[in-house]
């Protein structure tokens, strides 16, 4: 029961880190897009004025994996890790992060073998103790493949209302954001973040 808890939270958490955030069963990058950066290391801690909503991030190396780091957010007392990479396409800075279920305490291979690590996906700018997160919306995902008439796989899900999640592969998303990426992305939803 407890696992059910952080799980459901780590759900929320997503979905309000987002907002309506475009989710990706694939990453949206290839090998060769990645890129170290050291500059995002470190604690960040989010501009805001609501304290409720307010998130902490902490990015380190993952010592297990070369090129990944460790992002862990933090809401009200919750905390969840993440897999990330930074990559680069058009020389624009990305994120890609997916959960990490090794970091769940007390799941079973059952439960394990039903979550799906989707990827989500950011544009990101640092800039000295700035930084700043823009991830993929949902609303200007939709409109781009309805106005646009892209071929696309995707599927909607109900239960997570009406999200969009990407069935493509890699290259097809990673198309995606090279040939609209400044539709994609909306500042107005970006998060802002200082270095603590």
């Amino acid at each position: 029961m407890r696992l059910f808890i952080k799980y459901a939270c780590l759900i929320v958490m997503v979905l309000l880190f987002s907002g309506c955030m475009t989710l990706s069963v694939n990453p949206f990058y290839l090998d060769n897009d990645v890129i170290e950066n050291d500059s995002i290391l470190g604690k960040w801690s989010q501009l805001t004025e609501d304290s409720v909503a307010k998130l902490d991030i902490v990015v380190k190396p993952f010592e297990d994996y070369a090129m990944y780091y460790d992002f862990c957010i933090s809401q009200n007392g919750i905390e969840n890790s993440f897999f990330a990479k930074l990559f680069e396409l058009n020389q624009e800075m990305y994120i890609d992060i997916s959960p990490r279920t090794d970091t769940l305490t007390e799941a079973n291979s059952i439960l394990l073998d039903h979550l799906i690590k989707a990827h989500s996906v950011a544009k990101i700018t640092i800039n000295g103790d700035e930084l700043t997160l823009n991830f993929l919306n949902q609303q200007n995902i939709s409109n781009i493949i309805m106005v646009k008439k892209l071929k696309m796989d995707f599927a909607i899900m109900q239960e997570l209302g009406d999200q969009i999640l990407l069935t493509g592969p890699t290259e097809e998303v990673r198309e995606l954001l090279c040939n609209y990426s400044k539709e994609l992305f909306s500042e107005e939803l970006a998060l802002e973040f200082e270095r603590k």
